[in-house]
């Protein structure tokens, strides 16, 4: 489906719960690809951002 556009409630659940991101990604991945790593993207970047928060 190339014209699906990802859900907004699953990227604010991956901004706010990025393991939920992480999850959505491997139940996605087969069914909706692009959308699958647009919330794995989201998840990862809000890891790297909380990561950072934490450590300066």
């Amino acid at each position: 489906m190339a014209d699906s556009k990802p859900n907004i409630l699953f990227i604010i659940l991956s901004v706010i719960i990025p393991l939920a991101g992480i999850v959505l990604y491997f139940v996605k991945k087969d069914s909706e690809p692009e959308n699958a790593k647009i919330y794995l993207y989201v998840a990862v970047v809000m890891i790297i951002l909380g990561f950072l928060g934490i450590v300066i």
